[in-house]
């Protein structure tokens, strides 16, 4: 039985000797082994039955080698096995060598060489040392190599090296010789105006040529001689900003080149005053928000004829809901009942009555997910400051079909951050939202989410300002599905003096 044929090596280049070693047990007596070597499926060469278990040939030319190999023992009982393959191939022969190379910083230095062999590979090699030492060039895996040149690289070595199954061979080498491109130059840079209002962009741009490789830009803002901005190198060659206060504007560039040269020029000045009201931004501070949660919306804007006031249209999907007339006060808020996208447009008017408008983004708001009051989240980082005090209530049931609520225990304890926190035992027959209310007018502290289960027991523990309880005599607890349909709780104020 032969177990295995294996030769010394899988790939080997021509005049280098391959020996194949055929392993073997049983049989009667003295095992012999007889040889048929194959070259790419043809017979070339044979080896008499020996007792020589191995085999060698130095094949002279390219191409894929196996041996078979039949032993038979003294009884002439013979068994035969097939080697795996060998390839061989001729090693590489360079043909044309890389020629030396000298460019400017910032352009592309080419290397080029021409190889004959089969199934060759490359990858091409540099030096910083006069060649003692190498380093392969990443993704440089072709007959030709490319370097964008930089002054640091002045005097580097560059070589390809050559590989197939027949070896390994290493080009001449070629010098790179660098020279420094002239220093950048900025020919000017431009406002494009020379006076503007504050609230109206301005885009300053720079136009400069020269250096090596990509030029960068680099912009400090001054606004009457005090530096009040910068922005960080980029290929950008341009920059705008939107000015708040009258001033003079300019901005210094700063360029640089792949080498880290670089050079400088100030612009002109832009005289800013305050002209027409102008709306900078419109923003409330977030983008989603729960119902019950109070949203902020604040306009910023400039304008000569203070002094300025704003008008507020609150939307709902769409729909004007509400407005605030003109007052000074820049900022609105509103506490949404429903969920829905929420907008505000102010209008801006000045004291001669020029007016301008701006749309705000939208606030997504939505209900908030049952058990969340559960969680905690209208509760602040109070801690206890007192004792808990029992409340006294009453409650309103106008739930129909012979459903109600219950409230038992009713507890306010005072926070050492001025809140108080209370919390409430309930039961009620079904889910139901819970809010919280100020009679008589109505307004609505939070809207907690929901009830957690429907039919059972709850506790709800939430924070309310001491100051809006000392503004307000009452505080209703309103569970309910519907306008309609609620079950109310009711506390006066004065009990928590």
């Amino acid at each position: 039985m032969i177990s295995s044929v294996k030769a010394n090596k899988t790939a080997a280049a021509t005049g280098t000797a391959v020996t194949w070693t055929a392993s073997a047990t049983g049989g009667v007596g003295t095992l012999k082994y007889y040889f048929i070597l194959y070259k790419d499926g043809t017979q070339i060469a044979t080896r008499a039955y020996s007792k020589t278990k191995t085999f060698s040939y130095t094949p002279t030319d390219a191409g894929t080698y196996k041996v078979k190999v039949y032993v038979k023992d003294e009884d002439g009982t013979k068994v035969y096995k097939v080697s795996s393959a060998v390839t061989v191939a001729a090693p590489p022969v360079i043909t044309a060598q890389p020629a030396a190379e000298s460019v400017t910083s910032g352009k592309n230095a080419e290397f080029t060489i021409a190889a004959s062999g089969t199934e060759l590979t490359y990858q091409w090699q540099y030096s910083k040392d006069g060649g003692a030492t190498w380093y392969s060039k990443s993704g440089a895996t072709t007959a030709s190599c490319s370097v964008a040149a930089k002054t640091s690289y002045d005097g580097f070595l560059y070589r390809c090296k050559v590989k197939n199954a027949g070896g390994t061979v290493y080009s001449d080498s070629a010098k790179l010789t660098v020279t420094a491109a002239a220093a950048p130059t900025i020919s000017s840079v431009k406002a494009g105006v020379t006076s503007a209002y504050a609230g109206e962009k301005i885009t300053w741009t720079a136009a400069a040529s020269g250096g090596s490789g990509t030029l960068k830009y680099y912009f400090i803002l001054y606004k009457d001689g005090t530096k009040i901005k910068t922005r960080s190198y980029s290929t950008t060659r341009t920059f705008s900003y939107t000015p708040t206060e009258a001033g003079s504007y300019k901005v210094k560039v700063y360029v640089k080149d792949a080498d880290g040269t670089k050079s400088y020029k100030v612009s002109g000045k832009v005289a800013v005053t305050l002209g027409p009201p102008a709306i900078i931004s419109v923003k409330a501070g977030k983008t989603s928000s729960a119902v019950g949660e109070e949203i902020t919306w604040t306009a910023a804007a400039v304008g000569s004829e203070q002094p300025l006031k704003y008008y507020f249209v609150l939307y709902k999907d769409g729909a004007k809901i509400k407005t605030r007339t003109y007052s000074t006060a820049n900022t609105f808020s509103y506490t949404p009942t429903e969920a829905g996208t929420y907008k505000v447009r102010v209008y801006v008017k000045d004291a001669e009555g020029m007016k301008v408008s701006k749309l705000s983004g939208g606030v997504t708001v939505s209900v908030l997910n049952p058990g969340q009051q559960q969680s905690g989240i209208k509760l602040t980082n109070g801690n206890p400051s007192g004792n808990a005090k029992t409340i006294s209530f009453t409650t309103r049931n106008e739930l129909t079909g012979g459903k109600s609520g219950t409230a038992r225990a009713f507890t306010a304890q005072p926070l050492d951050n001025g809140y108080t926190r209370f919390s409430l035992s309930y039961s009620i027959p079904e889910q139901m939202f819970i809010s919280v209310f100020s009679p008589p007018d109505g307004a609505l502290f939070m809207l907690l989410g929901q009830t957690e289960n429907a039919g059972n027991s709850g506790n709800l523990i939430f924070d309310l300002k001491n100051k809006d309880l000392n503004a307000i005599d009452e505080v209703s607890i309103k569970f309910y599905q519907s306008d309609s349909e609620a079950f109310w709780v009711f506390f006066f104020t004065d009990q928590l003096k």
